[in-house]
């Protein structure tokens, strides 16, 4: 029986695949198996996967219909021997040695779940982001996903398969907002919490994935998951959901103003209905974004509604306003150095 499970859902990804699947089957830490789930690719992904299947006796390939990234990464978890359970993106890749480093994280400080540091890739290089969770309580490494402050994925996790099968906690069938969901409840049932300050994953910016993808996201998905994750913070804190403010709040706001920007107007009265308390918190230190932003999310929710294009143009004149000031300071203390020279 294999000590890690790694699962990776892919769906046309042809162009990163290979660079993915390598990444895993490299790794110093060998006692592990990779399952590949296609979900219903139409690109050449199929024929990848069998061709390292036949290669690997560790690569597992599922194929199923399309299903969204939940279904697949869900179809995973019910194949996964191992006792631990890690999700590798099919567009991402990771460093030689991750799941040796956090294996060995976990062992040796009795973790059921461990962290690390991660790149985010962007078109023009990447970033070292780091996860920083040490001396940290549960709450307070929740309440910072919820502000923005830690990664929410399931990425750069090593999580004990035990914590999610015995709490039957499973990715929503919502693809939207998904690790957020998982992550949050493994948390919550996780004892203990390991880190490991090394960037060992690599996440790469794909245009065409969903999270890119503004239009493939509907408030329909929006709205379920982020009621389950209200309801279950009420439910676990004793209905208690102040504990959370102004993190959570901050984090629907954000999520708000991202669907304001992206949907029709018909779809708006629903984004600005959904958890109302939330407006109480737009002007909240907590919720990082632009000032034109906040009023723009404030006025919406007065039923003051302002076509996108209005709120780009304030956005632009705000920074290029910001610019000027910022060269005109730049030329007085050049003229200064001069006047004292």
């Amino acid at each position: 029986m294999p000590i890690i499970s790694i699962i990776v859902p892919v769906y046309n990804t042809e162009s990163y695949l290979h660079r993915c699947i390598d990444s895993i089957l490299t790794q110093t830490f060998i006692d592990f198996e990779c399952i590949l789930v296609n979900d219903g690719s139409h690109d050449n992904c199929p024929t990848i996967c069998n061709e390292y299947a036949e290669k690997d006796v560790r690569v597992l390939v599922i194929h199923q219909k399309n299903g969204g990234s939940s279904d697949a990464r869900n179809t995973g978890l019910c194949k996964a021997k191992g006792e631990w359970i890690g999700f590798v993106d099919s567009d991402d890749w990771i460093e030689p040695d991750m799941f040796e480093k956090m294996y060995v994280k976990a062992i040796s400080e009795n973790c059921d779940m461990v962290w690390c540091d991660y790149y985010m890739g962007y078109l023009h290089g990447s970033k070292y982001i780091k996860a920083q969770i040490e001396n940290l309580e549960k709450t307070d490494i929740i309440k910072k996903i919820f502000a923005g402050q830690l990664h929410g994925s399931v990425c750069n996790k090593l999580i004990k398969k035990n914590i999610s099968l015995c709490n039957s906690i499973y990715f929503p069938s919502a693809n939207f907002m998904e690790d957020f969901v998982f992550i949050i409840q493994n948390l919550y049932y996780a004892e203990k919490i390991g880190y490991v300050s090394n960037a060992l994953y690599h996440y790469e910016f794909n245009p065409n994935s969903i999270t890119n993808n503004k239009t493939g996201i509907r408030v329909e998905e929006w709205c379920k998951n982020l009621y389950f994750i209200i309801e279950f913070m009420k439910n676990k804190y004793n209905r208690n959901i102040i504990k959370m403010e102004p993190e959570l709040s901050s984090n629907i706001n954000a999520y708000k103003l991202y669907m304001l920007k992206t949907k029709k107007t018909s779809d708006m009265k629903k984004i600005l209905s959904f958890y109302p308390e939330s407006h109480r918190y737009i002007f909240s230190k907590k919720f990082s974004a632009h000032l034109i932003s906040k009023i723009f999310l404030f006025l919406a929710t007065k039923g003051m509604i302002f076509p996108n294009k209005i709120f780009d143009i304030l956005l632009f004149l705000k920074l290029h306003i910001a610019r000027k000031i910022k060269k005109m300071i730049s030329s007085c203390f050049i003229y200064q150095m001069r006047d004292s020279g």
